[in-house]
Formats: structure tokens, C-alpha cells, sequence
């Protein structure tokens, strides 16, 4: 069994507008039941609160990074996310596995909605910033995720899949904005005194749950990246060369839950060759 208890007192002073101060309440129960040697089920109850950012309080002009034009909100109310989770696992030998289930309903979450108008750095119709308004209303996420792997930590070959998925929604107002995709992969790596190698495949599934406001679906793809390296001792400290190759297959990887999807995909293929240390 396992408990905690988190208190935290917030404030947020802009050099113009209200002060806002935010008294926030977190903790959680839960336990886990080893019902025969090895295996083990696990539920865990918790209550989780969060302050608005300063961002979504405060904003009120363009956002380089982003692209857009964002309006907050100085009136809007503390987070309050009531969650469960279910697990069930093994935990001994080397193949290993677990499986989680999970519910979040949440008062007051905060979004932001860019409905597609564009903006100028000032405002005005016609601009180059998509405009979003951070809006709060009540929603519920839910979701799974499983894994199975074979020899994780240990020396010689390993392996592992993996699968996760998430669905939220407004209450009574259809789904959330910038939900992540529906993913399964696999890793296959190797390791022998010195040398370490990896091989990582990561599908992700159209993402066509939209928010009202949205108008664009994310595509799929298929992610491949790679890894090798070597460490050695040189008197006290550890060097280690190591090569990463990312998005082998040069796919249009775009992430739908960023808010950049529809004009910034990720690097295609690229390598990083590097050397590293620890003094």
C-alpha cells in the first residue's frame, strides 16, 4: 500500500492585470496485490490539482514559437482531475509484462481553441497568427496501455512491444483538441560488455478525433530509429562513441498533438555521431 499528500500554495503576480493565488490540494491511495508469485494487480486512486499557467491566464498578443495570436483568461479557476488506474503485471522472470487501464475526469481543464481566424502581431483581421482562445470546461480522458518485453536490463538480446491509446472529451461538447494518436511499436536491442545497439519501429494511427474547432486529421506513419555505441575506461571516467539514426524511412511525421502539425512536421532522416563523457 502507498499513499501520499501534496499542499501547495500558487501565486501569479503580472506587472498588469489581478494577482491570482491558487491553494492546491493533491494526494492519492493505492496498493498492489501480489495474488501468486510474480504476478501482481494494482489499483490506485488519486486527486490531482493544478493552477492555471501564466500563459493561460495572462496572454494576450503573438507567440512566435507557436504561430499564434493567444487570449487567456485572469478569471479562470483551478484544475481538479479525480483519476483512477488499474493494473495488472508481471514482475519476475525474463519476460515481464503489464497492462494499465485509466480514467480522468477533470473540472475546469483548460484548452486552447484556435477556431481559424488569423490575426496580425496587434490583433487585427488578416494577419499571419492563427488565433487561440483559452477556453475551460469540464472532460474525461480515458485510456490503455500494455507492454511485454524479454530480458529489458539484462546482458545479450531484448526485446519489447508496446501499445498505447487515449480518448477524451468535453462534457457534452464532443472531443478534445490535439489528441495523441493511437501508437504500437517494437524495440529490438543488444548489449555485450561495452556495446550497446538498438533497433526502434513506432506506428501511429490516423489521428481523425477532432474537436469541434478542428479541421484537419493528423496521418499516419511509421517511425524506425537506431542506435550503436561503445564505452570504454580511460583511468576514472567512462567515454562512450555512440551513432543515432532517426526517421530511417524519411516519413512526414507530424504529431497531432501539437499545435505546429499542419505546418512543422518533424526532421526527416537524419544522424547524430557524437562522443560523451561524465567528470
Amino acid at each position: 500500500m502507498d499513499a501520499g499528500l501534496r499542499l501547495e500554495s500558487m501565486k501569479r503576480s503580472p506587472v498588469t492585470g489581478q494577482d491570482r493565488s491558487f491553494q492546491l490540494a493533491s494526494y492519492s491511495v493505492g496498493g498492489l496485490w501480489a495474488f501468486v508469485p510474480g504476478y501482481g494487480f494494482g489499483a490506485t486512486a488519486s486527486v490531482a490539482q493544478r493552477a492555471p499557467a501564466t500563459e493561460e491566464l495572462y496572454s494576450g498578443g503573438p507567440h512566435d514559437a507557436t504561430g499564434t495570436f493567444d487570449i487567456g483568461n485572469p478569471n479562470f479557476e483551478k484544475e481538479t482531475s479525480r483519476n483512477i488506474e488499474l493494473t495488472l503485471q508481471k514482475t519476475s522472470g525474463p519476460v515481464r509484462w503489464k497492462a494499465n487501464l485509466f480514467q480522468n475526469h477533470i473540472r475546469n481543464f483548460v484548452f486552447g481553441q484556435i477556431a481559424g481566424n488569423t490575426v496580425d502581431e496587434d490583433g487585427n483581421p488578416g494577419g499571419e497568427f492563427r488565433e487561440r482562445i483559452f477556453g475551460q470546461a469540464n472532460a474525461t480522458i480515458r485510456g490503455a496501455e500494455a507492454e511485454i518485453s524479454y530480458n529489458l536490463h539484462g546482458d545479450g538480446l531484448s526485446l519489447r512491444t508496446f501499445a498505447d491509446t487515449s480518448r477524451g472529451t468535453l462534457d457534452d461538447a464532443g472531443n478534445l483538441p490535439l489528441q495523441p494518436a493511437t501508437r504500437f511499436g517494437a524495440d529490438v536491442g543488444y548489449r555485450q560488455g561495452g556495446w550497446r545497439s538498438g533497433i526502434a519501429l513506432l506506428h501511429a494511427q490516423k489521428q481523425d478525433r477532432l474537436a469541434a474547432f478542428e479541421t484537419t486529421e493528423t496521418p499516419a506513419y511509421t517511425q524506425l530509429d537506431a542506435n550503436l555505441s561503445y564505452t570504454r575506461r580511460y583511468g576514472t571516467h567512462d567515454v562512450t562513441w555512440f551513432a543515432i539514426g532517426k526517421n530511417l524511412l524519411n516519413q512526414d511525421i507530424r504529431l497531432s498533438t501539437s499545435v505546429l502539425k499542419d505546418v512543422a512536421p518533424l526532421p526527416g532522416r537524419n544522424l547524430v555521431v557524437g562522443l560523451r563523457t561524465k567528470f
